[in-house]
């Protein structure tokens, strides 16, 4: 397995009186090996029936990735977003009877209060 990425994001900047903002772009291609997307994809004899038959997955392209993040930082607070998107259409298993959409979206937000320096 692996992946190419491309990141993009910039230097903490003051943002009004709350802090430092930052924010990071990435967009990431993945490759996975047989053993990897079998791992995760494959169907053994075992576990086959009527509506999931044997698949074993081949090696290649096993999707993409979408994400921007936006941070904001100071000496009393963390607090970070994101939102993600996945796809893994035209992927070496898209074909697999495990796979039951293409994409999706994911999203968080994450907030610390330090208490002391």
């Amino acid at each position: 397995q692996g992946e190419m990425s491309a990141n993009w994001g910039t230097k903490p900047k003051a943002f009004y009186d709350l802090g430092k903002a930052s924010m990071v772009l990435k967009a990431k291609v993945g490759y996975g090996s047989n053993e990897y997307n079998d791992y995760f994809y494959a169907v053994d004899s075992q576990y086959a029936t009527n509506t999931r038959p044997i698949y074993h997955a081949d090696s290649g392209y096993s999707g993409s990735q979408l994400l921007a993040g936006f941070e904001l930082n100071s000496k009393k607070y963390r607090s970070g977003l994101f939102i993600r998107y996945n796809h893994i259409g035209q992927a070496t298993f898209e074909d697999s009877p495990l796979v039951k959409q293409k994409g999706n979206i994911s999203f968080g937000f994450a907030f610390a209060w330090i208490l002391s320096d």
